[in-house]
């Protein structure tokens, strides 16, 4: 093994090139390596646990955001002309969605369907709660 020539050759430089001597310092020098490579795994897994506590809590979203959230307006995310626009939930030749100021939704009279702004994110972008909570709180 290269670790133990490496060893041998540190353990000579000090001038004492007895057979008993170096066998205690090559098991002094394993033993250490020994604990290295223990403690450099306990490191290697609380890194792993940081990295899972840090993804966790990148993922949690609070009540204050989910109602920053709903209160994002609908507007932003749809484009309106004179209140309406293409509803995307049927073919739509004549824009048939209106926006219901009131309420911050989008409604679709023909499929009798209403998007808030975290609904519009989920059902027709595709994100997840999480992301579009993210996305519309920040």
């Amino acid at each position: 093994m290269v670790m133990e020539a490496e060893i041998e050759d540190d353990l000579c430089d000090d001038g004492n090139h007895d057979p008993a001597h170096l066998a205690i310092m090559n098991d002094v020098a394993r033993g250490k390596l020994d604990v290295m490579i223990k403690l450099t795994k306990q490191m290697k897994g609380c890194e792993r646990r940081m990295r899972d506590l840090d993804k966790k809590k990148r993922d949690e979203i609070t009540d204050e955001m989910i109602e920053r959230a709903r209160a994002y307006p609908i507007d932003k995310l749809i484009k309106f002309t004179s209140g309406k626009a293409t509803a995307h939930c049927h073919d739509d030749r004549n824009p048939s969605m209106y926006h219901g100021t009131r309420k911050n939704v989008a409604v679709c009279p023909v499929c009798d369907k209403k998007w808030g702004p975290l609904d519009w994110l989920i059902e027709i972008e595709g994100k997840t709660f999480i992301e579009a909570v993210k996305e519309l709180a920040t």
